[in-house]
């Protein structure tokens, strides 16, 4: 995916017909390296387009937006140090095992549990989705995929919006909280307003005998690994674990509504 997204901003540098198009592209592939310095102001500014051209241009190469683009090249600078760092056979040795741990583990531990959790999703009205950092990008995708099976979902990574969500959300609509340590005071209040609204959460976390999960049942845990190595990488895949096989049941609930090819991922 991360390729094939590459590959699409440089045909538009080179051959976009569109102008506001190709002047974007253009400043990314001149810019990549520094990208993360601009925000989506500045890219505005510095290619004298609108931030409404660069988000229509995001959506054009298969993203949501900005910010999912942010965290697309981020990801893929990482993939490209560890490479350099190491030699490639054992850069893809150790993802290799490292992928099938976490999927193993991920599995066994929600295998109980998930269809509950999906058919809460499924009939739930709305489903509101919280998180940030790293897993913003992985939040994109998720909402990327269930496009496709009209599931109505909320997300914006700014967390004064998030907070605004627990305002606004009624007891037939869901939340998706994702966080590792649940510590986050802001999260907190969140989950504690949801909580005195009866509202469903399931929590993607570490944290599972934190006192503000009122349904443990409704836990995805993710491993220890990430606070003794000082790195997500097992989260990361955890994260994007529950999130893929969440949609994949959710496909399974709505495959007597939906063809094929209107399913098929890229």
């Amino acid at each position: 995916m991360i390729k094939n997204i590459f590959n699409q901003i440089n045909q538009i540098a080179k051959h976009s017909e569109n102008i506001s198009f190709k002047v974007i592209a253009e400043f990314i592939v001149n810019n990549f390296e520094s990208l993360d310095n601009y925000t989506i102001f500045d890219v505005s500014k510095l290619t004298n387009t609108s931030a409404s051209t660069i988000t229509r241009f995001c959506k054009k190469i298969g993203l949501t937006g900005y910010k999912s683009l942010y965290w697309t090249i981020q990801t893929h600078k990482k993939i490209v140090e560890e490479q350099n760092e190491t030699p490639y056979e054992e850069v893809q040795c150790k993802l290799t095992n490292l992928i099938n741990n976490t999927v193993n583990s991920a599995a066994s531990y929600s295998k109980n549990r998930i269809e509950k959790i999906v058919n809460l999703i499924y009939k739930a009205k709305n489903v509101y989705l919280f998180g940030e950092g790293n897993d913003s990008f992985l939040i994109e995708l998720f909402i990327n995929w269930v496009i496709k099976i009209n599931l109505k979902t909320f997300y914006v990574p700014d967390i004064i919006c998030q907070k605004s969500y627990a305002e606004i959300m009624r007891n037939d609509d869901i939340a998706i909280v994702i966080s590792y340590s649940l510590n986050n005071p802001d999260y907190q209040s969140m989950i504690e307003k949801l909580n005195a609204k009866n509202i469903n959460i399931i929590t993607i976390t570490n944290n599972d005998n934190s006192q503000l999960i009122k349904n443990k049942n409704l836990i995805l845990k993710l491993p220890l690994n990430e606070s003794i190595n000082k790195t997500n990488e097992e989260s990361y895949f955890s994260v994007l674990y529950y999130l893929r096989i969440i949609y994949y049941k959710l496909i399974e609930l709505n495959k007597n509504n939906f063809s094929i090819d209107k399913l098929c991922i890229n």
